[in-house]
């Protein structure tokens, strides 16, 4: 369950970024060029700065912790080992409900850098830290979330709404992704407390939705196509959904679909199994898996998830 992958989905070129776009203004800890020992070193040198920032009542010396260890983590993974040792990054996940919201903007930052670095091992710290409420209520609380939900769910008292703009939402949503991706205890967490969220994530590949936010149905797709691989729950939810099972049925073919949600929607569908399968669907199925094999879909797919040129895959 999340773990049985058909094919690897994009990650935007790990070695080209710094995680959604919304770490690009972290400070490195170490200049480029250093060597793993270096900024293991220069780690352990920011780490009582980090932990004393982390557990500050301030909000803004909180921020500073994030950003600092999003700095670590981002500049190589011999910070990301001084992270995981001080147990530093165990202590990021349930910050992610702090009520600052820029807290939980460099927080998030902070744990895709982690990812980013460590990948399967660290995205497995992230869950046991207990990610998972904190990242579905930031995910529930966000404003471009919440107009989409079937039912409405009220923030904590004193809760920051999230900025208007998508960066935030879209370092949620490959968060989930990828942590639901290499655990399995992420995804039985999601399929507890967050079904809910399959109405945004949806809402988000429509045409229109992907028009005007093209990163973060992006991001969206991603999520759908993840949860519903060998993921009864989530199958029998949006297959319960004529309206969601139309859109997604809909992303393959409309025009407006990006080729990434189109090719990921269609996997998706295929997840879902031969019922969510329109008999009028082969020939469109056909021609989005040819799409799929052509240079324009690889060039498009890239500068969809922010990426640039080549480069290991994550």
């Amino acid at each position: 369950m999340g773990k049985s992958l058909k094919f690897k989905r994009p990650r935007g070129g790990i070695q080209k970024r710094r995680p959604g776009g919304a770490a690009a203004n972290v400070p490195a800890v170490v200049s480029g060029g250093e060597s793993e020992q270096e900024s293991e070193q220069a780690a352990e040198i920011s780490s009582g700065q980090i932990s004393e920032d982390l557990g500050a009542a301030e909000a803004d010396k909180r921020e500073r912790g994030a950003v600092l260890a999003a700095g670590v983590a981002a500049a190589g993974r011999g910070g990301l080992r001084v992270l995981m040792r001080k147990g530093i990054l165990a202590r990021l996940p349930p910050l992610l409900a702090d009520n600052s919201a820029a807290v939980r903007r460099a927080v998030a930052s902070a744990l895709r850098a982690a990812g980013d670095q460590g990948g399967d091992a660290a995205h497995a710290a992230i869950v046991k830290a207990n990610v998972m409420p904190s990242l579905l209520g930031a995910l529930t609380y966000h404003p471009a979330i919440a107009p989409h939900l079937p039912a409405p769910h009220q923030p904590p008292a004193g809760w920051e709404p999230d900025a208007a703009d998508e960066s935030v939402l879209c370092q949620l949503l490959d968060m989930l992704w990828e942590v639901c991706e290499c655990s399995s205890a992420a995804v039985e967490s999601f399929n507890g407390h967050g079904l809910h969220l399959l109405f945004p994530l949806v809402h988000f590949i429509t045409p229109a939705s992907c028009a005007a936010l093209p990163k973060v149905a992006s991001a969206a797709v991603q999520c759908l196509h993840v949860l519903t691989e060998e993921n009864q729950a989530v199958c029998e939810a949006l297959c319960s959904q004529p309206i969601l099972l139309g859109a997604i049925q809909a992303a393959v073919s409309q025009e407006g679909s990006s080729p990434i949600v189109a090719v990921l929607s269609l996997g998706t569908l295929v997840n879902l199994g031969p019922s969510a399968h329109r008999p009028d669907m082969a020939s469109t199925m056909q021609a989005v898996l040819s799409a799929a094999l052509s240079h324009d879909h690889v060039g498009s797919s890239r500068a969809m998830v922010g990426g640039g040129g080549g480069g290991e895959e994550g």
